[in-house]
């Protein structure tokens, strides 16, 4: 299971509301890489993520067009940039 999956799992469950000493019990079996991804996912950048992926991001990213992935960033998500290259290397 890629780590859209598993995030998408986590969060449905409720880990991203859950405290933060609790959410090792929202992780879905075989998804403990996916902590990066969790982490931008639940701070914010889950729309962003999605859209960026949806304007063609992550297939740019992985044809290796760093330029086209750039210029498909939605208005004011900078600043999630680690989280969707982390999401893309594992969908």
């Amino acid at each position: 299971m890629g780590c859209a999956s598993c995030v998408k799992q986590f969060d449905d469950a409720g880990g991203c509301s859950a405290p933060e000493d609790k959410t090792v019990d929202y992780i879905p079996a075989g998804c403990d890489m996916c902590g990066p991804v969790a982490e931008g996912w639940c701070g914010g950048c889950n729309q962003c993520i999605q859209k960026w992926d949806e304007d063609g991001g992550c297939m740019y990213m992985t044809a290796g067009s760093s330029a086209e992935a750039e210029s498909v960033i939605p208005e004011g998500c900078d600043e999630c940039g680690v989280y969707a290259l982390a999401y893309c290397e594992t969908v």
